[in-house]
């Protein structure tokens, strides 16, 4: 291969491969400013838990956690990064499951969360405190509770995104993106029918 197919090659997978690393890092800023606003915690708060190194999938349960139990964010994300279940960090800070159900109106078919939210259904919302979940249902629990209410958006197509294998700071780019067109759309057709009344 001559040298300059090789760089040609080169600078082709660096024009693929630069604006895709720009995105996903734009996507991860938004989702830290979701996280902050949502949990009442600073921007600043937000990335020092991911100085813990801990998965993007966990750093919603990490502020749910350290909000319900009154503990700070660093220590509950140490925890999980040396290897603590989820089970485990909540029942040690006093933490019950039922703090993370949502309720979704109407029939929930999907593959990962029918099984999560059955557990609800089988007992009593008294007893909610004393299911136990995996490590994956909490963080899918608490992830869809949390994009669901701080983008305003159909907990059914969170759940439809999850299923589909999109990690969750995708699905709140995807989820953010969709609600800005709405309100793009719905502004432009404000716009339309106040030029119609006008004329």
């Amino acid at each position: 291969m001559k040298i300059y197919h090789v760089i040609s090659i080169t600078i082709l997978a660096l024009a693929l491969i630069v604006p895709a690393a720009l995105a996903a890092e734009e996507d991860r800023t938004e989702f830290s400013a979701a996280l902050a606003a949502y949990y009442g915690v600073t921007p600043e708060e937000v990335s020092v838990v991911w100085e813990t190194e801990i998965s993007s999938e966990e750093i919603a349960v990490v502020l749910r956690v350290a909000q319900l139990s009154n503990t700070s964010a660093v220590n509950i994300g140490t925890l999980r990064v040396r290897g603590d279940s989820w089970q485990d960090i909540m029942n040690i800070r006093n933490v019950g499951c039922g703090s993370f159900y949502m309720m979704v109106a109407g029939n929930v078919e999907s593959g990962l969360y029918t099984p999560i939210l059955a557990k609800f259904d089988s007992v009593p919302e008294t007893k909610w405190d004393t299911i136990d979940l995996t490590n994956d249902e909490i963080v899918n629990l608490v992830n869809l509770k949390f994009l669901s209410s701080q983008h305003d958006f159909s907990a059914f197509k969170i759940m439809e995104m999850r299923d589909a294998g999109k990690t969750f700071v995708e699905i709140s780019a995807n989820s953010k993106a969709a609600k800005d067109e709405m309100a793009k759309e719905e502004k432009k057709q404000k716009k339309q029918k106040a030029q119609e009344e006008s004329q």
